[in-house]
């Protein structure tokens, strides 16, 4: 695995801060090759438990778990919201838009361009309104998110690229927004028998 040349710093923080941090919550070594980008992560067995962000996760899956932290780093997310991949809950899904759109660059840029909307109004739309965090960086959109808020965002983002207004996939994802207030607002006041 690797990371992107101009992320590296990004995935390093000052003086390898941003790397001990992620190193510490997940009980893992990581080692990064700073001219290639190349990395590698391993299970650090010195470490202290307690300072893990969950204690019982296995070495397989903490591992798992960073490789996915440093690709959400590597696709444009900041280390802070890259960080939730921490809570199990959470996935990271990376969709390739040179796959759907095809190779046109002109094209690329569209949609980039449609999914960011006006001073990044659209984008954070996206975030506020699907619970997805979201990043644009090259050709791929990542997401940051559960099952339902990822699976809310990416049918928001097919509408964009199939062209719908602005308005309709704004509307859409109002509609599930509600939805999920009104859902948590009931489990919230179920009656106990």
């Amino acid at each position: 695995m690797s990371l992107n040349k101009d992320r590296l710093a990004v995935a390093i923080g000052k003086e390898g801060s941003t790397k001990a941090h992620i190193e510490k919550l997940t009980g893992t070594k990581i080692f990064i090759d700073s001219i290639s980008g190349n990395y590698r992560v391993e299970s650090n067995p010195d470490f202290n438990s307690s300072d893990l962000f969950d204690e019982n996760e296995s070495p397989g899956l903490r591992i798992y778990m960073t490789q996915h932290i440093l690709q959400a780093i590597n696709h444009g997310f900041n280390p802070d919201k890259a960080l939730k991949l921490l809570d199990s809950e959470y996935i990271l899904e990376i969709i390739d838009l040179e796959k759907i759109v095809g190779h046109s660059e002109k094209k690329l840029k569209r949609i980039k361009g449609r999914l960011i909307g006006d001073k990044g109004k659209i984008r954070n739309s996206f975030e506020q309104f699907s619970g997805a965090q979201f990043s644009i960086y090259k050709k791929y959109i990542a997401l940051i998110g559960n099952f339902e808020t990822i699976k809310v965002a990416k049918k928001g983002i097919n509408m964009i690229i199939q062209g719908f207004p602005h308005k309709t996939v704004l509307g859409y994802l109002t509609r599930k927004y509600q939805e999920k207030k009104q859902e948590e607002f009931t489990k919230m006041w179920k009656p106990v028998i």
